[in-house]
């Protein structure tokens, strides 16, 4: 449903502000209609349906509401060691702290009643009129199933990709300086119809009312009713919180979701255990929020290099002084491009700018603000107007109402490198030891030209081997690996090829919709529909079908070279799982971890949930006679508990 409302609006919005139709009229009646079935059916119709009239408010004023529960905030704590002890002998549920405002919605017969922020945390403000406007939030919930009376806390947020773009457009002088304050000066409008351009978005973290007294169980009905919910990780009794598990969560914000955050939440899974803990006036013991604490720094901006991206645009990178943050040395950072040096900066950018200087979410450094210094030799950082790899002119485009700085010359070896260590990346062809520096000596010295020439390396061994740094013994290993890499899977090939608008997760939304690679193939050179596939716009299968026509010749020399690992069996196999769900705790011994796990699980077609439920098929646990919760949960449901080996048993036997 929330697929169908998106390409809806945005062809609504096209047709109406362009002039420029992405999609027929009847192709649009037909969404229509079949989004109004699924609304009448499900009995929930999310505020940005376009079967709802919508109806803009102004008000005069945000009267005040005292809470029915008060919104108080979290102990906190920047030590992972601190949330280890938190979590002691007690489920928890690790989840991402937005970095937002925060809201309650209530419901009345599965209606939107009242909207609220947190204000004082014992009374907020009726933002209701702006809640109405915002997309992803439901107006009208199955009265079926859904309580009379019902509360849910979150998060109002504006993701870091429609900050950048509002932001764009705003005169100087009014623009934010980051999602957090744009989002809270957009649910405080007055004007619903602000509001409602900004592209505000809820995030539910904690359900209120009494449904269920598991944490985790009262989001997962959330999410049935049509809420999206925030993004966490379960931990057992027995399982440890580390580093590496944090940063993948980081990783999930910035990556899939480009959620603004500033920490993590954990939470008890046993809600009457959390409550019985009580509280202080300024927060629940029921919870710890862990800080990332971003660390800022000054330093001299020494000078501004642009680098090649793989389809032209050239990105300005600032090289400063190194300074020290969230225990690494730091002396570069992406400008990303024109329009935001711009924001940063209005004058011309020249060697001696202060800078100051943050990792966004202790990952990526980032430069926060710019103000004038101690010019170098009076030296400016000017925007060239020839391209630093090839000489050739370069051009400004708009893209995305953001100004980016393109090399014209289609043949640019910038591009070529960018493409190649594309193709040879962990997550394409997974070449190990082939670095960017090797690649652009070999691309420089004529080694290889195209992607298949990496096959033919043999012939060049010689050439290879007298390349800096190399020898006769690196190049052997270097041919070996390419080998190794060249039996590959048709998502991680199609990675590789650099198509525009087409990352990892729609490559493995491509495989999923196929049944064999030739499939696939044949699909492809038919200018395939494959807008069909959930979540793969217009503008994805575009994208897909012109790099086909153009590439042919390429792809299928490409294809003769590359040995694309068959999927046919294993997908009439992969369903042998379809319609059980697993959960998994304790240690494993047959896969690398427990997600390696939980990959093949949903590979077969089965789910994997975080908690112990009615829905359960099995629980996974090496250690059936372990006293852990979800041992003892799945007993108490009369769910069967399974080691790894049992696991291989119960596939094989399906196959």
């Amino acid at each position: 449903m929330k697929e169908i409302i998106r390409r809806l609006n945005e062809a609504s919005d096209a047709y109406y502000n362009t002039g420029h139709p992405i999609m027929t009229d009847a192709e649009w009646d037909r969404l229509f209609d079949e989004l109004k079935a699924m609304e009448e059916k499900t009995g929930i119709i999310m505020a940005g349906s376009p079967t709802q009239k919508v109806g803009y408010e102004v008000k005069s004023g945000l009267s005040k509401v005292k809470h029915s529960v008060p919104m108080l905030s979290l102990d906190k704590t920047k030590s992972i060691d601190d949330l280890n002890k938190f979590k002691g002998s007690y489920p928890i549920l690790l989840s991402l702290k937005m970095d937002g405002l925060s809201c309650r919605l209530t419901y009345k017969n599965g209606n939107l009643w009242r909207a609220e922020t947190r204000g004082n945390g014992e009374i907020g403000e009726d933002i209701t009129h702006n809640a109405m406007v915002i997309e992803n939030i439901p107006k009208v919930i199955n009265k079926d199933d859904f309580p009379d009376y019902y509360e849910i806390d979150g998060e109002i947020i504006i993701t870091y990709d429609d900050f950048e773009k509002i932001n764009a457009n705003l005169p100087e002088g009014e623009k934010y300086k980051n999602p957090r304050n744009l989002a809270s000066g957009s649910i405080r409008q007055l004007d619903s119809k602000i509001a409602a351009s900004r592209h505000m978005r809820f995030v539910a973290w904690k359900v209120i009312t009494n449904d269920g007294e598991s944490y985790a169980d009262r989001l997962g009905y959330a999410s049935r009713y049509g809420f999206t919910i925030v993004p966490y990780r379960f931990y057992d009794v027995d399982e440890y919180i580390d580093e590496y598990e944090i940063n993948e969560l980081k990783e999930i914000a910035m990556e899939n979701h480009s959620y603004p955050i500033d920490g993590l939440v954990a939470t008890y899974d046993d809600i009457s255990y959390g409550d019985s803990l009580g509280r202080t006036g300024h927060h629940f013991r029921s919870g710890l929020a862990f800080k990332f604490g971003e660390e800022e720094a000054d330093t001299i901006l020494r000078d501004i290099e642009w680098s090649m991206g793989k389809f032209g645009e050239l990105t300005p990178v600032a090289i400063f002084d190194p300074v020290e943050l969230a225990g690494t040395e730091v002396s570069r950072a992406s400008l990303h491009n024109i329009s935001i040096m711009g924001d940063l900066y209005r004058g011309t950018w020249y060697k001696g700018l202060k800078l100051t200087v943050i990792k966004a979410n202790e990952i990526i450094p980032q430069i926060i603000s710019v103000e004038d210094g101690d010019r170098i030799d009076g030296k400016h950082c000017y925007i060239p107007a020839f391209c630093p790899v090839c000489g050739s002119p370069t051009e400004i485009h708009q893209d995305n109402n953001s100004k980016v700085l393109v090399c014209t010359n289609a043949n640019c070896s910038g591009k070529k490198l960018g493409k190649f260590v594309q193709y040879c990346s962990k997550d394409a062809m997974d070449i190990k030891g082939l670095s960017e520096a090797t690649l652009k000596l070999m691309l420089d010295r004529g080694i290889i030209s195209e992607y298949r020439d990496l096959y033919f390396l043999n012939m060049a061994k010689n050439r290879l081997s007298q390349l800096p740094g190399m020898g006769v013994r690196s190049a052997n290993n270097l041919i070996k690996a390419i080998e190794k890499s060249s039996h590959t899977t048709l998502d991680r090939f199609l990675v590789a090829l650099s198509i525009p608008n087409i990352g990892r997760s729609a490559a493995k939304a491509i495989v999923k919709h196929c049944d064999s690679v030739d499939d696939f193939f044949e699909k492809w050179k038919s200018i395939y529909r494959w807008s069909n596939i959930p979540d793969f716009g217009e503008v994805m299968e575009k994208s897909l079908n012109i790099f086909g026509v153009n590439n042919r010749e390429m792809i299928e020399d490409l294809i003769g070279v590359v040995d694309i690992e068959e999927f046919k069996t294993e997908t009439s196999a992969g369903n042998s799982l379809e319609g059980l769900t697993f959960v998994i705790t304790g240690s494993v011994n047959h896969f690398k971890n427990r997600n390696e796990l939980k990959a093949r699980i949903e590979q077969l077609g089965g789910k994997v949930a975080g908690s112990v439920s009615k829905k359960t098929s099995y629980l996974i646990n090496n250690d059936k006679e372990s006293s852990s919760s979800k041992n003892k949960k799945a007993k108490d449901l009369g769910i069967p508990i399974i080691s790894e080996e049992d696991f291989f048993v119960l596939i094989n036997n399906a196959n």
